[in-house]
């Protein structure tokens, strides 16, 4: 017996590992994305149609996995967007790392019209996707998480309800600034122990111990990074433009030296690795002689 239906808009590596998951867990699930060869290769796993358009009324829940609030933004409203044509009792979740001013105006109009509207960015890649470990910081009314939990417990090991609309998307931004910062500090530490005779995985296992730990000593270095594997699926093009998201608040509400320099630093690593090279790439960017 399905649980319920549930379109998922954008099927990247992400959306995909997503749908997957909510299929095994019991879900029927629809699926669009807007590149043809994405859709085809797609075909057999899941229920795919041609336009995002044709999900109107076909789901309880539409969750979009998009690279940023334009695209989002384009499915939702631009045109004849698909909120236009969506009833009452709707619930949309917004998984994309989205700019908070345009999902807090998505959320305004959806709620209006009697939908929910859950901005639900998530941490933990494809791989926590498909084994249903996400960690997810959601953002909107009471109701609206309550309407979207089914969906999300299905994927996540923990969902927190961080504020109103738009503060998902706040949290998902600073939860990435501070990775961005990990990444490279930790390469930095990894490298300066190793020149002074340290081996990086006795360093790591100490470190693992102690005060200094992160998610970056703790999974990313030893899964990704000292074995040279360099495939987390998330794209160093994709942190910069969260980071550039991050530069927008820095703007808005509080300015940072600090935090500046680190966007900063970024984007020029960015430049010398190239947008598609995966993020983890830049820890031994720091280890670069």
């Amino acid at each position: 017996m399905t649980r319920g239906t549930i379109a998922v808009i954008g099927l990247g590596r992400m959306g995909a590992a997503m749908a997957g998951r909510l299929g095994e867990k019991g879900f029927s699930v629809l699926g669009y994305d807007v590149n043809s060869q994405t859709r085809e290769a797609l075909q057999g796993r899941l229920e795919i149609v041609a336009s995002a358009a044709a999900l109107a009324g076909r789901a309880d829940w539409y969750l979009m996995s998009l690279p940023s609030s334009r695209e989002v933004e384009e499915i939702l409203i631009q045109d004849s967007g698909l909120l236009w044509s969506l009833g009452t009792g709707a619930c949309v979740i917004d998984c994309s790392s989205s700019d908070p001013r345009s999902t807090r105006g998505l959320a305004e109009v959806a709620n209006s019209r009697g939908i929910a509207f859950v901005d639900a960015p998530v941490s933990g890649g494809p791989a926590g996707a498909e084994a249903g470990t996400l960690a997810v910081a959601a953002g909107g009314t009471a109701d609206g998480l309550e309407a979207a939990r089914p969906v999300l417990e299905s994927m996540a090991a923990k969902v927190v309800h961080v504020g109103d609309s738009g503060a998902g998307h706040v949290a998902k931004i600073a939860n990435n600034l501070l990775c961005a910062a990990h990444l490279m500090i930790d390469g930095a530490g990894v490298r300066l122990a190793a020149a002074a005779g340290v081996e990086p995985e006795r360093l790591l296992e100490a470190v693992n111990a102690g005060s200094g730990r992160s998610a970056v000593t703790e999974a990313f270095m030893p899964k990704w990074v000292l074995n040279g594997s360099f495939n987390s699926g998330f794209t160093m093009g994709l942190m910069q433009k969260d980071l550039h998201l991050a530069r927008e608040l820095l703007s808005e509400f509080r300015s940072d030296d600090t935090l500046a320099a680190l966007i900063d630093r970024w984007d020029q690593e960015t430049e010398h690795l190239g947008g598609q090279s995966d993020f983890t790439n830049v820890a031994s960017v720091s280890l670069r002689e």
